[in-house]
């Protein structure tokens, strides 16, 4: 495999990946499954599967960017 055989190939993952993630970002919601716990400080169980707003996700983006500055 030549240098430019392997250019081309990672800039089509890297182009896929892109329009993959425009695709997945274009998505009013989302919802996860999250792995049994046992509840700490917590009155009762989340919904499950637990929904998530693109609205939600920039909200809780925001205040986890603002602690790492």
């Amino acid at each position: 495999m030549n240098g430019s055989s392997v250019l081309r190939k990672h800039s089509l993952k890297n182009v896929l990946s892109i329009f993959e993630s425009r695709l997945f970002s274009s998505a009013p919601e989302a919802t996860f499954e999250t792995k049994p716990f046992k509840l700490h400080k917590l009155e009762k169980v989340p919904v499950q599967p637990s929904p998530l707003s693109s609205e939600d996700a920039m909200k809780y983006y925001n205040k986890c960017k603002l602690f790492d500055e």
